[in-house]
């Protein structure tokens, strides 16, 4: 009994039914009456709004004639009824059943006005109320939620004058901003920005909204290409100089006994000056072992470049007798290693 039968809008595949927000015919003569009213500048025909303790007996009253448990709290709060608005004096309970989206944006505008203010006024007391019966449904929570981040959007636009800031409001995207679903690369949204290109909707509606920021963004477009398209060939341009321009070198084609062997090119590399660093190194406060300065110039000097590829071997009938190469024993001296990358650098120079 407490609970209120929602309308909900047919959902797609995969997609949550959101809530109808529109009126129901059973409001159409409220909005009608309110509208008049409006018109004709008559602000007294609402009457001032009923204390909370009034408010609580009448519904308690209502529970009981309709055979309900007056001790259940939320049965009660729902027999509440509105004390302001061109809705004044239906029940929280039919009003979440005819008109969601008047609700909804009640309460929208309510939460941001409780944020500063803490008066107990019987109209701030009927809000609270009302909130408190209406945010107790999830589906209602969320376009509460919805609608205050469409007003959030409206006050970017205010300050920006770019409707792309704005929420598409309807839809499965409704969520994003104009801009956010124009410029996705998602499938599914391009195809729905397509599909609202070839919409007829009615003036002043949000999906009138959309369609013109996305055709006017299409009128965009032409230029945006040209400016891409100079930007592409501009880059392909540099990286094509920067690859023509970089050093290699070839090894020689060797041949043995007619057969040939031609080695790989490699780029060379730039090499920091090695003097300074072996300076450092021999100056060093620390005096260093003769193998932690080798190690120091190896690294210093780094791998050494690939070496041409052996040349074929000669048949075993002409080869020389097999000798072992001496082994060298002694121990590179550091002065030695100090000519020696010295050597390397004036070689690389």
């Amino acid at each position: 009994m407490e609970k209120p039968t929602f309308r909900y809008q047919p959902a797609n595949k995969g997609k949550a039914p959101l809530l109808t927000l529109g009126a129901t015919q059973a409001a159409r003569p409220f909005i009608e009456a309110g509208h008049a009213a409006r018109q004709r500048g008559d602000r007294a025909s609402s009457a001032p709004a009923k204390k909370p303790e009034e408010v609580e007996k009448e519904a308690r009253a209502r529970v009981v004639s309709e055979g309900g448990d007056p001790g259940n709290p939320t049965l009660v709060l729902s027999r509440h009824s509105i004390q302001f608005g061109q809705y004044q004096g239906q029940t929280f309970k039919w009003l979440l059943e005819n008109d969601v989206g008047w609700t909804t944006d009640v309460l929208a505008r309510h939460q941001k006005e409780r944020e500063t203010s803490v008066s107990q006024s019987p109209l701030m007391s009927n809000k609270d109320a009302l909130a408190q019966y209406a945010c107790a449904y999830p589906d209602v929570k969320e376009e509460v939620r919805f609608h205050r981040a469409q007003a959030e959007a409206r006050e970017r636009y205010n300050e920006s004058r770019d409707k792309g800031e704005l929420l598409v409001g309807f839809g499965d995207y409704r969520w994003d901003t104009l801009k956010g679903l124009y410029d996705s690369i998602d499938p599914e949204r391009m195809s729905y920005v397509n599909w609202l290109k070839r919409k007829t909707p009615r003036h002043g509606t949000t999906m009138d909204t959309a369609r013109k920021y996305i055709l006017g963004r299409d009128k965009e477009q032409p230029a945006r290409r040209a400016t891409t398209a100079t930007s592409a060939a501009t880059s392909a341009a540099a990286a094509a100089t920067a690859a023509t321009s970089a050093p290699t070198t070839s090894a020689p084609t060797t041949s043995t006994r007619g057969t040939t062997t031609t080695t790989t090119s490699t780029t060379t590399s730039a090499r920091k000056p090695a003097a300074p660093f072996l300076k450092s190194l021999l100056h060093s406060r620390r005096p260093m072992t003769s193998g932690e300065l080798q190690a120091k110039v190896h690294k210093l000097v780094g791998k050494p470049a690939a070496r041409p590829a052996a040349p074929a071997l000669p048949s075993a009938r002409d080869r020389p007798p097999w000798r072992p190469s001496p082994t060298p024993s002694v121990e590179v001296k550091d002065e030695e290693l100090v000519q020696a990358a010295s050597d390397i650098e004036m070689a690389g120079s």
